[in-house]
Formats: structure tokens, C-alpha cells, sequence
């Protein structure tokens, strides 16, 4: 039954987020891979919404026992903002340290600026242009590998920047590619990849001269 103020969900509503869930997990191993990245980001905001109805719900059933809050506060992003964020920055530093161990990076600057560039860019990028390139590595891995790889090229000496090809093999990307993933993160960027950067003085963008 749902709760008095009518907010939470009720038992039944769950059970049928649950079996939509588990529909649509079947849905997406049955497409193609192509048509089933593209249904990632759908099926994961549903999963994400569900979780969050649960928690919500066990959430005012302890009535604020303290020992269930902590608990709770994964399972609840509204009710626990923070954790969330630590969470998403545990991840995010998980994938530098992936992308350091890719690229053999050792430039700590480059690794200030990838976790930079990787902020301002992270969840912009164009889904439907990462599937025409033939990505099938999450987004995020995407991007921040290819931060990594643009950061090196600003922070580092030309001979310590990894090759295209070693990307494009951990991202399972022809080269021309993964340029084409770098290009589109320029251009999010206004091609100033440094701006709003705290450790490097804003430098003018990039211009074509004539």
C-alpha cells in the first residue's frame, strides 16, 4: 500500500519498477550492439530512478533510526547529496589512475589538468557520434582517457605523449577515430582547455590565422 502523504511508492509500484527493469535488461541484450549502446543511458536512468524510489521509501520507514540512514544514504541520492558526489569522484579518480596506467603518464600537472578538462566535459559528449566512431567502453572511460591523452599533450614533452594508436587499442577505436573524439572535446571546450583552471593562468583560445 502506498504511504499517507502519498510521496513513496508503494510495495506494488517497486515490484513493477523491478520487473520493468529486468524487462528492459532483456530488451537491450537482444538488440544489436549498435542500437544497444545507444539504449544504455535510457535503461540506466531507469535503473537509477527505481533505486532512488526504494531508498526514499525504506528511508522514511525507519522514521530516522540512525543506524538505517547510513545505510540508506547510497540508496537515497536526494536525501544524501554528498556521499553521491563523493561517490562520482571516487569513480572519477579510479578512471585517471585507469587512464594514467594506459598512457604511462608520470606528468602530475597532466593529471591536474585531465581531472580538469574531464569536469567540463564529462556527459556532453555526443552519444550518437560515439556510436557512429564504433565505441562500446562507457562514456566516462571515453572521455577521460582522451582528457588524459590531451592533457599530456599540453602538461608534457612531445616525446612522453603516448601514440594515437595506443589509445585507440584500449578503446577499441580505429585512430582517426579517437582524434575525432579529441576534436569534439575541443570544441565543447571553446578550444580553451585550460579555462577556469586555478593552477595555469587562462590563455587566449585558439585562433586560425589567415
Amino acid at each position: 500500500t502506498s504511504s499517507s502523504g502519498g510521496n513513496c511508492p508503494s510495495t506494488l509500484e517497486i515490484f513493477l519498477q523491478q520487473q520493468q527493469q529486468q524487462q528492459a535488461k532483456r530488451q537491450v541484450q537482444q538488440q544489436p550492439p549498435a542500437k544497444r549502446a545507444a539504449t544504455q543511458v535510457a535503461v540506466g536512468a531507469l535503473l537509477c530512478a527505481s533505486t532512488a524510489a526504494a531508498g526514499q521509501q525504506q528511508l522514511a520507514a525507519t522514521h530516522g533510526s540512525s543506524s538505517s540512514l547510513h545505510t540508506l544514504a547510497l540508496l537515497a541520492p536526494s536525501a544524501a547529496a554528498a556521499p553521491c558526489r563523493a561517490l562520482a569522484e571516487t569513480t572519477a579518480n579510479r578512471l585517471l589512475a585507469w587512464a594514467g596506467q594506459v598512457l604511462s603518464c608520470q606528468l602530475q600537472d597532466a593529471y591536474h589538468l585531465a581531472a580538469h578538462i574531464f569536469k567540463r566535459t564529462a556527459g556532453r559528449l555526443d552519444d550518437m557520434l560515439l556510436i557512429s566512431l564504433g565505441a562500446s567502453l562507457p562514456a566516462a572511460s571515453v572521455t577521460m582517457l582522451v582528457s588524459l591523452w590531451l592533457a599530456t599533450k599540453l602538461e608534457g614533452h612531445r616525446r612522453q605523449v603516448a601514440g594515437c594508436s595506443k589509445l585507440a587499442v584500449a578503446l577499441q577505436l580505429l585512430p582517426w577515430a579517437v582524434t575525432s573524439i579529441e576534436l569534439h572535446m575541443m570544441q565543447l571546450m571553446d578550444w580553451q582547455p585550460y579555462a577556469g583552471w586555478p593552477l595555469r593562468p587562462q590563455e587566449p583560445s585558439c585562433t586560425l590565422l589567415e
